[in-house]
């Protein structure tokens, strides 16, 4: 059985008998770690972990005292749960590997056996091994997989999260949140346990959300690569120093900033050759990430392929001065930021 929606995997723990195995995997980490949580909750009766709940890290894992955990019988309890965090399944020599493939396939039926890989990529396209003790797993247990939200799922999720602490969040300065602090679920979820402490009840308003938090880097950098497309020199200018003042490495921002425009590149690419949206998805990973093509394709058509390549090469020369020359580095940043502004300005005199 393979899940991959939080709902129908919170309603199977809740509801369904529990399996012999999960194997959690996937890039959400809020996800993964709601959904162990779950787990050990249901399968381990409360004040009963010290007997029935074993766990064990991936990284130099002992198959014996594994095994020794899996076939412990759980002791005033209807589960024994055993817990193994990142198996670093590269790692393991075929022998160990056929070893660990036998314990689960015979785990006693009152055993729960959870794999859970928050720190180290579970994927099937990982690796053979990943593959084989995902099907494994599905065959006998249950495979959970979270992926990246797209931007409506977070919207639903911190709208919901203000309703359950008693109030009320709109869809539009929900979006402004997560521009603000980024789609990291764990990082949403504390923001809004901060403002809705602070609001306790009633809406949360866009005015309480800029003063509770702060932008992100990729939300600063966006705001600046916005006043570039806009040829608004004193706002790319105010931006700049709002970045210093954060303490954000130059070299940080320099990335950022060439990812931006690396998107635009790929956007008027693609126009130019008459490809549409979708087809810019298909081949590179926007997942859960759609909005910044379609910023991209939006904002390109204000710039030439020849200007934007000119301000990748900008970009590049800048992030090897950052990381290897001497001097002030907010300084150079600055000097980058004048010399896009410049070949802007070459472009309309064309």
């Amino acid at each position: 059985m393979t899940l991959t929606r939080e709902n129908d995997i919170a309603a199977h723990i809740k509801k369904e008998p529990l399996c012999g195995i999960y194997y959690i995997y996937g890039e959400e980490a809020y996800l993964k770690a709601l959904c162990v949580r779950r787990l050990i909750s249901r399968a381990v009766t409360k004040g009963q972990e010290t007997f029935n709940f074993h766990r064990f890290s991936g990284k130099g894992l002992s198959l014996d005292e594994l095994e020794q955990a899996a076939s412990t019988l759980p002791f005033l309890s209807e589960k024994n749960c055993v817990l193994i965090e990142d198996l670093e399944l590269e790692k393991m020599v075929k022998t160990d590997f056929d070893r660990l493939k036998a314990i689960l396939s015979e785990l006693p039926p009152d055993t729960v056996l959870i794999i859970s890989m928050m720190n180290v990529e579970g994927s099937p396209k990982k690796s053979a091994k990943h593959k084989a003790l995902i099907e494994l797993a599905g065959k006998v247990g249950c495979v959970c997989s979270f992926e990246k939200r797209r931007t409506a799922d977070l919207v639903r999720f911190v709208r919901e999260k203000a309703t359950a602490r008693g109030c009320e969040l709109s869809s539009q300065n929900a979006s402004l949140l997560i521009s603000r602090v980024g789609e990291d679920m764990t990082t949403l979820s504390t923001e809004m346990r901060k403002l809705t402490a602070y609001q306790k009840s009633g809406e949360i308003t866009r005015q309480v959300i800029e003063k509770l938090t702060a932008k992100q880097l990729e939300a600063s950098v966006f705001d600046l690569s916005r006043a570039i497309v806009a040829g608004d020199v004193v706002k790319a200018v105010e931006v700049l120093r709002e970045l210093q003042d954060q303490r954000e490495e130059p070299v940080s921002v320099c990335g950022a900033l060439s990812m931006a425009f690396v998107d635009l590149y790929r956007a008027k690419v693609a126009a130019v050759s008459r490809k549409e949206q979708k087809d810019i998805l298909e081949h590179f990973d926007y997942k859960g990430r759609d909005f910044r093509v379609r910023n991209a394709v939006r904002d390109s058509s204000r710039f030439t392929k020849t200007t934007l390549f000119e301000i990748l090469e900008v970009l590049s020369r800048t992030d090897e001065k950052l990381k290897s020359a001497k001097g002030d580095r907010n300084i150079m940043l600055e000097q980058a930021v004048m010399e896009i502004f410049l070949c802007r300005q070459r472009e309309r005199k064309v």
